[in-house]
């Protein structure tokens, strides 16, 4: 599969098992992209609360952020794919991101 920004965030097996594990943390299941999702009509046709639409951009923003990382250190560094890991980085830095006000609700439960 041809690396594309889509396939890295959003359709690779990595990038879904990880979605799996966060949205399933969100309660938003129905929200796993499919394998031929782009990341812009994907997140823009989610039905939001006005009240949750900044937290929820955010917390996209924090996964597909840390799924970076991880492919960075995959690629340069020659890491291993841990979707453990990459999970416990999001829950981590989400916690920072909530104490440095990046989240204005009481906060994702990452």
């Amino acid at each position: 599969e041809p690396e594309t920004i889509a396939h890295l965030m959003l359709g690779c097996v990595f990038s879904c098992q990880v979605w799996a594990i966060i949205l399933g943390r969100w309660g938003k299941l129905e929200w796993i992209p499919s394998q031929d999702s782009l990341p812009a009509d994907w997140w823009s046709t989610r039905l939001v609360p006005l009240s949750e639409r900044r937290d929820l951009s955010m917390g996209i923003i924090l996964v597909w952020w840390t799924i970076w990382k991880h492919r960075n250190a995959i690629v340069f560094d020659g890491a291993r794919p841990d979707v453990a890991l990459v999970t416990h980085l999001i829950e981590t830095e989400g916690r920072l991101w909530w104490k440095a006000g990046l989240f204005k609700g009481p906060g994702l439960v990452c």
